[in-house]
């Protein structure tokens, strides 16, 4: 037997969804901290709307100074990645050592702690015979 989609799911999961879709689409935004961000810091932050994106003092002094930031180190992996960091290159600390990375549009909004990986990737491998190793799955 079907059922209609409000008699499973209620009436609020609906309006819930509808606002969702529409707090996602592209607004100009009336707030002058989010000025750069857009649609990007609604739909995906974990952070109150009204104290804006975090940045490092440090980043910020960098910011409001006009300064350049190619081949800034950057320990700060917390930090969001402003719209006026595109085009630079940055070092970002992973703990080890820095980083290289590219910012552009893409990146705007995400923290930089995201593109500098901390672990190392090793690939799976599994032994067939004695001393010897094979790459792939069992």
């Amino acid at each position: 037997m079907l059922r209609r989609f409000s008699e499973v799911m209620g009436p609020r999961t609906i309006l819930w969804s509808i606002v969702t879709v529409q707090a996602t689409k592209a607004q100009p935004s009336a707030s002058p901290l989010l000025s750069g961000f857009g649609a990007v810091t609604r739909a995906f932050s974990s952070r109150s709307l009204w104290k804006g994106a975090f940045v490092d003092a440090f980043l910020s002094r960098i910011k409001n100074n006009g300064g350049a930031m190619n081949g800034k180190k950057i320990w700060s992996r917390r930090s969001s990645i402003l719209p006026e960091f595109v085009g630079s290159s940055v070092l970002i600390y992973n703990g080890k050592t820095h980083v290289r990375c590219k910012i552009n549009e893409g990146k705007v909004g995400h923290k930089f702690g995201e593109f500098a990986f901390t672990r190392r990737r090793r690939p799976h491998r599994t032994t067939i015979a004695k001393g010897k190793q094979v790459k792939g799955k069992k």
